[in-house]
């Protein structure tokens, strides 16, 4: 299964992506034509990593509890990545330089497969790429204290069965209350940017698998 996997999401993310219809599904507030249409001129850009890697003969990813001595998104659950720096010249090396720096792991440029949809996060005016690897190694995993608090493995299994999906009332950064979905994972409420990059990725995977 791991070249099943490797090679089908080399070549599927090359084709037209779920995009919005499959983000909205985790959104916390669903919007008719995604965040990208109400995105702020002054938004920031930045990069993520979904790092696929093979451990026990099951395919994981990790995920990470952010400190809560961050500014944005203290606390929450993320995947490794954060903000464009001028000497990174793209968002690719963002999302790799960012996920060495957190989790201490060096995934190379030709361990990237694709990116999915491009997902706007309001709270913070983030303009988010997620980039998906293949990590082709044991990981070690070595966090930055700072920056992370815990770092979680998730079985693809996990992400692709319908039960972990739940929904609960959760305060959003302006103060309201909504009831939203999430992914309940290893004990982890996954919500809001993270839930929807999720939601993306999982109709992608069960496309083949």
């Amino acid at each position: 299964m791991i070249m099943k996997l490797e090679n089908y999401l080399k070549v599927r993310l090359k084709k037209k992506l779920p995009g919005i219809i499959e983000q909205n599904k985790m959104s916390p507030i669903p919007l008719k034509n995604g965040y990208l249409k109400s995105i702020k001129k002054d938004h920031k850009i930045g990069g993520v990593l979904i790092i696929f890697y093979k451990k026990n003969n099951e395919f994981y990813f990790p995920l990470i509890k952010r400190s809560n001595k961050l500014k944005n998104h203290s606390s929450q659950i993320s995947f490794p990545g954060g903000r464009f720096e001028e000497e990174d010249l793209n968002l690719i090396n963002t999302a790799l330089r960012e996920s060495n720096e957190e989790i201490g792991l060096e995934v190379k440029n030709n361990n990237i497969l694709g990116k999915l949809t491009q997902i706007y996060i309001p709270a913070s005016n983030y303009k988010v790429s997620p980039f998906i690897a293949f990590y082709d190694k044991t990981p070690q995993f070595k966090l930055n204290s700072f920056e992370v608090d815990k770092l979680i493995e998730i079985k693809i299994n996990q992400i692709l069965d319908q039960s972990n999906i739940l929904k609960k009332k959760i305060k959003l950064s302006s103060g309201v209350l909504v009831d939203c979905p999430y992914y309940f994972l290893n004990g982890y409420t996954v919500w809001g940017a993270t839930a929807m990059i999720l939601s993306e990725l999982c109709a992608i995977l069960k496309e083949k698998f």
